[in-house]
């Protein structure tokens, strides 16, 4: 009897510390998700200004230089700042997706454990 009481004692601090590990991956986890978040939204942001910014400079290119189709300089800086931003955006996006799997894994493991 005695050694039961002991086994159950030690599974239940075994249990306790994995919840609170758990629990320590999950504030994590939405730490980083949050961050995530947050940095894709500047991206976005970015980006839209970057379009704004290069629709404008394509429409005074086209006036200043007519049909002939040559851009300038400052549309092509631009036309990079924009493939760039599109870039990042993605790569923020896979994280957050990421890291949103990881906190859906950790939920359902959190579930077994009830």
């Amino acid at each position: 009897m005695w050694r039961l009481m002991q086994d159950r004692d030690q599974t239940i601090k075994n249990t306790m510390r994995q919840v609170k590990d758990l629990s320590k991956d999950l504030a994590n986890a939405l730490s980083v998700v949050a961050s995530v978040e947050s940095r894709a939204a500047v991206a976005e942001a970015k980006l839209s200004g970057l379009q704004r910014k290069m629709g404008s400079v394509d429409d005074k290119v086209f006036e200043k230089v007519g049909v002939s189709g040559f851009l300038s300089s400052s549309s092509d800086v631009v036309a990079g700042e924009l493939q760039a931003a599109k870039e990042e955006i993605e790569k923020l996006k896979e994280e957050a997706d990421g890291n949103k799997a990881h906190m859906l894994q950790w939920l359902l493991q959190s579930r077994m454990w009830s």
